[in-house]
């Protein structure tokens, strides 16, 4: 257990010095709740919605959102992708608050790992939602075509209707 803590300790340690101090203020106004009900950590965690124009943007946002923090910056690839899992479904059950309380160390390494996971996980919410609505936009332009060439058909069924009887 002790050498566990140890590798732990040494673990958030390791990615707080990949951290400018830039990058730590960032990651310390995400938990800050300034004018509105919800803080930026919140609003990140926020579901995509439905698949949508608006919902694409509302996407985007959070992209760039996550972006500002200059997280995309810091190399992660050392650290156990189970591990970094875990400390994203942490921050996923926490709020703002329980987060402000953690040791400095251990809340960026939560802060990083959540935002890095965040990040792939709105790409790949991008590339499905952008998928539906191409689906749907097509499905609709096959609908109205069909529609018109039925239409059309009518018509040129009742013209050959009236040439027959002339």
């Amino acid at each position: 257990i002790t050498q566990r803590q140890a590798v732990r300790e040494h673990l958030y340690e390791r990615i707080t010095a990949l951290l400018p101090e830039p990058f730590q203020e960032a990651l310390d106004e995400l938990l800050e709740v300034k004018g509105g009900s919800l803080s930026p950590f919140q609003r990140l965690k926020q579901p995509p919605g439905q698949s949508s124009p608006k919902s694409m943007l509302k996407l985007i946002r959070k992209m760039e959102r996550i972006e500002e923090t200059g997280i995309l910056a810091i190399d992660l690839s050392w650290l156990n992708n189970n591990y970094q899992r875990s400390l994203t479904r942490y921050a996923q059950r926490c709020s703002a608050d329980p987060l402000r309380q953690l040791i400095p160390e251990r809340r960026y390494a939560v802060l990083v790992c959540f935002l890095w996971h965040t990040y792939r996980d709105t790409i790949d919410y991008m590339v499905d939602m952008h998928d539906k609505i191409m689906t749907g936009v097509y499905s609709r332009a096959e609908n109205q075509v069909d529609e018109e060439m039925r239409k059309r058909r009518k018509v040129l069924q009742a013209s050959l209707d009236s040439f027959r009887t002339i």
